[in-house]
């Protein structure tokens, strides 16, 4: 029997695991404390943006780096992520631009991008309702993504009447460049295309944070945590991507990128056989034709016009930076195809875009045949100056007035 005075024996150490099993159930804890906080902070996202909502910005383009420009150029973009104004109440008429960089038009000013100035051209339609335009033009866009962007976009606008198309010049680069990558892209892709596919063309998709739980099945890309660290990771690349951009505020990466042209090692002055890439321009071309006329959506596509062409001045042909192969964007050393080649590659891919429309039926405007190369109308290999932009609006406004909802 124990003494009065004795001190009571010492309580057994608890085992290690269970010091361990606290520690990981104190995480566990943590962690799905962070996940329902996280879904109650961040609703989810509802809608895809080819911008993000309501951004504006002012870029200032050097006029001897980019002929042709004098003034600053606003970009603004609607809530619906859109570059132009808000669209207004269901009686308008509205005309979608749909392209890459020269429908973007990044680097001129609201009042002269050519998507923006159709709704001041055209008025009003035949039973006098007003007219929106915008763009959803972006940098880079081929046919596929264009496809994409008629198959999600379109859809969760306001209703679209007419979606002009102007097409071409990224398909030819992304296949004499990279043919490899060049491919045909369903109006719904599968479920492990439609992830990366979607997060291509749009800034934003349906989700919690970055990604879209709708296309991907999998339980932990599901959770608001996962997508909170991916969206962080995609922040810095898309930082460290926009520092190859070609159309940037000072002309730094476009002084690059023409530096890299002239210090090539060598110029490729014969045009490989362009036949399998012109079969899926084709069936890009007919997809995007076909998700929108579902919608009983005018379509008028316009073919593409640069400044290449087989005589092209020393000086104009200074200004060029398009046409290498490979990852010519970012790397040295890479060769480039010669302006004469440029131009007969275009001039292919413009040919199979109006036999498109002869065998569809659908309304194509040759813009190629109807602008000068030189740079009353482009600042480089494709991209228009603030009159040539100004120009193509007017050009356009002819063959959209002669159909619906502006003809009589």
């Amino acid at each position: 029997m124990r003494s009065p005075m004795e001190a009571p024996a010492a309580s057994p150490a608890p085992p290690r695991h269970f010091k361990l099993i606290l520690v990981l159930l104190s995480i566990g804890m943590a962690l799905v404390f962070a996940e329902v906080a996280l879904r109650i902070a961040v609703p989810p996202r509802k809608h895809f943006r080819v911008w993000p909502a309501n951004m504006f910005h002012v870029f200032h383009p050097d006029p001897q780096v980019m002929p042709g420009f004098s003034t600053d150029a606003r970009f603004t973009v609607s809530s619906q992520g859109l570059r132009g104004p808000e669209m207004g109440d269901e009686p308008e008429a509205r005309v979608l631009a749909i392209g890459g960089s020269t429908t973007e038009c990044l680097m001129i000013d609201d009042e002269l991008a050519w998507p923006l100035r159709l709704s001041k051209n055209l008025g009003a339609t035949a039973d006098n309702r007003p007219v929106w335009s915008g763009s959803s033009g972006l940098s880079g866009m081929n046919s596929g993504d264009h496809i994409l962007h008629a198959s999600f976009l379109v859809p969760q606008l306001p209703p679209i009447d007419v979606v002009v198309a102007l097409v071409g010049v990224n398909d030819l680069s992304v296949a004499l460049g990279t043919p490899e990558l060049y491919k045909p892209v369903p109006a719904n892709p599968p479920p492990e295309q439609s992830e990366a596919l979607l997060r291509r063309v749009f800034q934003q998709v349906p989700g919690r944070l970055e990604n879209s739980w709708e296309y991907d099945e999998s339980f932990y890309r599901k959770l608001a945590l996962f997508q909170l660290v991916r969206r962080l990771k995609n922040a810095r690349s898309k930082d460290l991507s926009s520092q190859q951009l070609t159309n940037d505020d000072g002309g730094s990466l476009l002084t690059r990128g023409r530096r890299r042209r002239q210090n090539a090692p060598h110029y490729i002055d014969e045009l490989p056989d362009l036949s399998a890439a012109l079969v899926t321009y084709r069936t890009n071309l007919n997809t995007f034709i076909d998700v929108l006329q579902a919608r009983s959506i005018r379509v008028l596509l316009v073919t593409q016009p640069t400044i290449w062409r087989a005589d092209l001045s020393e000086a104009d042909t200074k200004l060029l930076w398009m046409g290498g192969k490979g990852d010519f964007l970012k790397l040295d050393g890479m060769p480039y195809y010669t302006p004469r080649v440029l131009a007969d590659g275009m001039k292919q891919f413009n040919d199979t875009m109006l036999a498109v429309c002869r065998d569809r039926g659908v309304e194509c405007f040759d813009l190629a045949a109807r602008i000068p190369k030189d740079t009353t109308f482009f600042y480089d290999d494709c991209h228009f100056a603030n009159g040539g932009s100004v120009q193509i609006a007017e050009l356009l406004t002819e063959p959209l007035k002669a159909g619906r909802p502006f003809a009589k």
